[in-house]
C-alpha cells in the first residue's frame, strides 16, 4: 500500500498553513482554525502599523494602537498554544474516529462471503446444466466443470476470431488480415492455455489496470482521488475498499501486479484444492472467482482498517501532543523575548536614554526558530497522507502461499537470478515492515502490510472451513428453492 501525495482537498489545511484542523471542546466536526495570522515574520506582519504610527501624533493614538507589536505577536503565539478559551492545543485538536470504519468493515465482511457463495452456487448450477446437456452420463466433478468452462472459453475465442476475419477485417488486404490474426492469437492463446487460477488473477489485474487508467484521465481524476484514496481526515469508510484497487503510479501498479500474479494465483490454487475436498458432501464449485474476490476485498479492507486505526489511535495523538508542546515552548520563548514591555512608555524605557524619540519603536523581537515546528508539521503531513494500493491484500496472498506451499522458492528482483525459500521471504518482508515502523519510514503503509499478513494467516487456518459451511448453507437453500431438482447431481 502506497501513501499518496498531500495534494487532495482533504489535506488542504495541512498544505496551506502549519496548523492542524481544530474544533471547539463541545464539537466533534473538523473545522478550519481561526488564528489571527499564521507564523511569519513580525516585521512583515506589522510593517503597515509602523508607517501609520509615524504620521500620527502621540496624543491622537488610541489604546489599541499603542499596544506594542511584539506583545501582539506574543499573544498570537500564546493563543496558538493554549487555544481560544484556555485549553491546550492538544485538547482542542480534532481527532478522526474509528467506530464508523470498524462497523463498516464488519458489515461489509458479513455481506461479502454470503453474496460470493450465492454467486458461486448460481454459476455452478449453470455449468452443471451445460455439462448435463452435452454429456448426461458422466459423473459431475469440480475438475469436469472446470474443463467444460475452458472448452467453452476456447470456443468463444475461436468464434470471435472468425467473426473478425469474416466481418471487420474482410475489407483489408490479405497482409493486414494475417498480421491482425497473428496478433490476436499471440494475445489470447496464453489465456486459452492458462489454468483457471491464472485467468482469475489476470482478470483482476486487468480490472485494476482500468482503475489506474481512469485515475490518470483528467475527466475522472477528481472523482477517483475523492473515492479511491483512503484518508483518515475525510471520515469515509468505503474508500478502505476502493483504495485497494487503486495505485499511485504505473511503477506501483506493475510491482503489485507482478507479485499478485504469482502469489494470488497460488492462493487460488490452495482455495480450489480445499474446496475439492468438499465434493464428497455433494457441494460442487465450478469457479473460484467469487470466493477469491470476496477474500481479496475483505483482506484489502482489513489492511486499510488496521492502518486507519493505528493512524487515529497511535500516530496522530502522539504527534498532536508533540506539536502542542512545541507550540507552548515557542509561546514561552516569544513571551520571554518581549519581557515586561506592556505599554509604549515601557518600550521607550527599554530602548535606553540615548534612543528616546518622539515616536519610539519597540525593541526587535527575534522570531523563534521554527525548525522543530516545521519538522513536526512535515511528520504530520506524512502521517496523514491518503493511502492506496493492493499490497495489503497481496500480503495476505503471500502468507497463504507460504503456509500452503512451504517448499516453494521465490525469485528476487535484486539481485536477479537469486531465489530463496518463500518462508524466509515472508519473514524478511515482515521484518522490513517492522523496521519501517520503528524507524518512522513513511513512504509505505507498513501497518497495512502487517494487517494483510495477519488476515492471510487467519484465513489459511479458518477460511476454507468457513467458506465450506457458507457454501453448504447456500446450496441447501438453493435446493429448497428449486424443489430439490439438481441437474447432474441426480446421476452421481
Amino acid at each position: 500500500m502506497w501513501l499518496g501525495q498531500a495534494r487532495i482537498g482533504a489535506l488542504g489545511v495541512l498544505r496551506a498553513s502549519p496548523f492542524l484542523p481544530c474544533r471547539a471542546p463541545a464539537t466533534r466536526a473538523f473545522t478550519a482554525p481561526r488564528f489571527p495570522f499564521p507564523f511569519g515574520s513580525p516585521a512583515r506582519q506589522f510593517s503597515w502599523s509602523r508607517k501609520a504610527l509615524a504620521r500620527v501624533p502621540p496624543g491622537a493614538r488610541t489604546a489599541k494602537e499603542t499596544v506594542p507589536e511584539a506583545e501582539v505577536f506574543s499573544e498570537a503565539v500564546r493563543e496558538q498554544a493554549q487555544g481560544p478559551h484556555g485549553p491546550t492545543f492538544y485538547e482542542t485538536a480534532a481527532r478522526p474516529r474509528v467506530a464508523r470504519q470498524i462497523l463498516w468493515f464488519l458489515g461489509f465482511s458479513a455481506l461479502s462471503f454470503p453474496v460470493a457463495a450465492w454467486l458461486t452456487e448460481r454459476s455452478t448450477s449453470r455449468w452443471e446444466q451445460e455439462l448435463w446437456t452435452t454429456n448426461p452420463w458422466d459423473k459431475v466433478t469440480n475438475a469436469l466443470l472446470r474443463t467444460k468452462q475452458q472448452q467453452a472459453l476456447v470456443e468463444d475465442l475461436r468464434s470471435i476470431h472468425r467473426s473478425l476475419l469474416n466481418g471487420v477485417l474482410s475489407v483489408f488486404p490479405a497482409g493486414v488480415k494475417t498480421t491482425i490474426s497473428q496478433l490476436y492469437v499471440t494475445i489470447f492463446q496464453p489465456v486459452a492455455d492458462a489454468s483457471q487460477p491464472k485467468r482469475v488473477a489476470w482478470s483482476m489485474c486487468f480490472g485494476m489496470g482500468v482503475v489506474l487508467l481512469l485515475q490518470n484521465m483528467s475527466r475522472f481524476a477528481p472523482f477517483m482521488r475523492r473515492n479511491f484514496m483512503h484518508s483518515v481526515v475525510t471520515g469515509m469508510s468505503v474508500t478502505m475498499l476502493t483504495s485497494t484497487f487503486a495505485h499511485a503510479e504505473i511503477f506501483h501498479y506493475l510491482l503489485n501486479m507482478l507479485a499478485f500474479e504469482g502469489f494470488g494465483s497460488s492462493a487460488i490454487v490452495y482455495l480450489v484444492k480445499a474446496q475439492d475436498r468438499e465434493q464428497q458432501n455433494g457441494v460442487l464449485e465450478a469457479t473460484p472467482l467469487w470466493h477469491f474476490l470476496a477474500f481479496f476485498c475483505v483482506a484489502g479492507t482489513f489492511s486499510s482498517l488496521v492502518h486507519h486505526v493505528v493512524q487515529v489511535k497511535v500516530s496522530y495523538p502522539r504527534l498532536i501532543r508533540q506539536y502542542s508542546a512545541a507550540l507552548a515552548r515557542h509561546a514561552a520563548t516569544a513571551a520571554s523575548a518581549v519581557g515586561r514591555t506592556k505599554t509604549w512608555a515601557d518600550a521607550v524605557r527599554h530602548t535606553g536614554r540615548t534612543r528616546q524619540h518622539w515616536f519610539p519603536r519597540a525593541p526587535a523581537v527575534e522570531k523563534p526558530p521554527l525548525s522543530e515546528l516545521e519538522a513536526l508539521q512535515n511528520r504530520l503531513r506524512r502521517t496523514m497522507l491518503p493511502s492506496l494500493g493492493a499490497s495489503g491484500a497481496v500480503y495476505a496472498c503471500l502468507v497463504i502461499t507460504a503456509l500452503a506451499f512451504p517448499s516453494a522458492e521465490v525469485a528476487l528482483f535484486f539481485p536477479p537470478g537469486l531465489s530463496m525459500n518463500i518462508g524466509t521471504a515472508v519473514l524478511g518482508a515482515v521484518a522490513l515492515d517492522i523496521t519501517g515502523i520503528i524507524m518512522g519510514w513513511s513512504f509505505m503503509a507498513h501497518w497495512a502490510h502487517l494487517g494483510g499478513a495477519l488476515f492471510g494467516f487467519v484465513y489459511y487456518h479458518y477460511g476454507p472451513a468457513f467458506w465450506a459451511d457458507m457454501r453448504r448453507i447456500v446450496h441447501a437453500w438453493e435446493t429448497r428453492q428449486d424443489g430439490g431438482q439438481q441437474p447432474g447431481k441426480r446421476l452421481m
